[in-house]
Parts: C-alpha cells; structure tokens; sequence
C-alpha cells in the first residue's frame, strides 16, 4: 500500500517550503553557530511573516547551498540532521514523533507532508521485505540537495532513537549528483 500527503502542482503560486518548517530550521543554524536571523532574512521571512507562508523552494536551496559551501560541508543536510535531532523540528515534528511507533510516525509524515512542504510529497510503502520510504516531486519541480537529505538523515536519525538504535536502514538513494563529497559520512549516518 502507498500513501502520500498531497498532490504537487509546479504552477501553484503557494508551492514551495512553510514558513513552519523554516523558521524551526534557522533555531537549528544558529546551534550550530550561524546567523539564524540573516537566514529568514535572505528567505524574506520576519515576524510579521505568517505561518501560513510558503517561500519559493529554489531560493531556499540557493540560501541553503550557500551556507553549505561556506562552511566547505558538502554534507550539510546530515550535519543539519545531527544538529535537529535532540529535539522535533517545530511543530510538524512534534506531530510526527510524538505517534506510538515509528511506522505511525512515518505514516503521519506522509499524511502532512504538505504543512511543511508543497513542492515535494512523501510516499510510504510497506513490501514483504521491508518498507520504503520516498520523496517525490512533479515535473518541472526542483528538490534541493540539502533539504533532500537533511530529510531522510532526520527520519533515519529519530527512528534509531526512537528504538534505542534497533531501527536499521538497508539502503539509501539520492537522484542528485555525489559531486565531491565523500561517502564516508552518508554511511557513518545511515549505516547503509
């Protein structure tokens, strides 16, 4: 069975990433020592922004990749990840993680993706073997590579502590280019 939050369409002037998402995401640059209010700002977020906004997914990526490369960290999104996971990012993960199992937990992220994202959407699929989890998007729609893998890095990261580390990840795929990056980290994080 597959389940997914919502539909995606590319034309929607409200496509793009939820100020929900965004402003718990700069508490989470500034623990890591970074300008959290330069963050919003380059977005176009300040407190007058209401929490029903959506700012355009490729200015958010464009923002995102170039704290990556200041900081000379290819892996951003897991760093990010790693710096996240002591507590729920916002309200959403507070939705999510606060379920009784991490198939719950899971299933609600697919459920309300949308709250947080409206340029891509989640698909949960439970198989004999295991289950998958995936992240797509419609034509036409850009997905950035740290937020791509801050994702998966954040559900990896929680599952396992949610479990007292029993949650194992088989395999893990990105559709975007490696680059440079060594693998290292990835395999460290997921244990993939």
């Amino acid at each position: 069975m597959t389940r997914s939050g919502h539909s995606l369409d590319p034309t929607d002037p409200a496509a793009g990433l939820s100020v929900v998402l965004l402003r718990p995401l700069a508490g989470v640059l500034e623990k890591l020592g970074m300008d959290a209010s330069g963050f919003l700002s380059a977005l176009g977020v300040d407190d007058e922004t209401s929490l029903h906004s959506c700012v355009p997914g490729e200015r958010v990526d464009r923002v995102l990749d170039a704290l990556a490369t200041q900081r000379g960290d290819r892996a951003f999104g897991l760093t990010l990840a790693r710096a996240a996971v002591v507590r729920p990012l916002g309200l959403f993960g507070h939705m999510i993680w606060l379920s009784g199992t991490v198939r719950d937990a899971i299933e609600r992220a697919t459920r309300f993706y949308a709250v947080v994202s409206r340029r891509t959407l989640l698909t949960f699929e439970e198989r004999a073997d295991g289950a998958v989890l995936r992240q797509g998007t419609a034509p036409g729609v850009t997905r950035g590579r740290v937020l791509t893998e801050f994702t998966f890095a954040s559900f990896a990261l929680r599952a396992r502590e949610a479990t007292l580390g029993r949650f194992p990840v088989r395999r893990v795929c990105f559709a975007h280019a490696r680059g440079a990056a060594s693998l290292e980290p990835y395999r460290a994080l997921f244990e993939a």
